[in-house]
């Protein structure tokens, strides 16, 4: 009986250490979130633009390189430039016909569709090929839509 009882603990304690390590290994990726030590500047995007179209150079050393908070921007469609994500992470994201925000992390864009408001931080990069660029992007949804079914994997 000493024996049978020695087992049945020896049992019960691998079954505890088996779901220690699964539950462990559950935790997924954590991308950081951007921290400041004191907040970006808020940027209208129509500010931007109208400084862009008036004054390119000018504009280009006053934002350039510099990281920003847009708020309410308004997701018209998700674009991209490279079919190969593995290749290029970054030739995703969410814009319009003028202005791509870029992200910092591909995965960022899993919550967000088109027809939803997200506030931005992103670094402005400037004109290229007709479209203002902001990367570095972290999204932070304001109001959401309905977002497709999940492709198989």
């Amino acid at each position: 009986m000493a024996k049978s009882s020695f087992y049945y603990r020896l049992l019960i304690l691998a079954v505890a250490a088996g779901l220690v390590i699964i539950l462990a290994g559950c935790g997924g990726t954590v991308y950081p979130t951007p921290t400041f030590q004191s907040a970006p500047d808020v940027l209208t995007l129509e500010q931007l633009l109208a400084e862009y179209e008036n004054n390119p150079e000018e504009t280009s050393a006053k934002y350039e390189g510099r990281i920003f908070y847009f708020p309410s921007i308004y997701v018209k469609k998700m674009v991209s430039y490279n079919l190969d994500v593995r290749t290029n992470p970054n030739s995703y994201g969410v814009g319009n016909e003028k202005i791509w925000f870029k992200p910092d992390y591909i995965y960022d864009l899993d919550p967000i569709g088109i027809g939803f408001t997200v506030d931005i931080l992103g670094v402005v990069q400037g004109w290229k090929s007709g479209i203002l660029f902001i990367d570095q992007c972290s999204y932070y949804v304001v109001e959401g839509g309905e977002l497709p079914p999940p492709a198989g994997y």
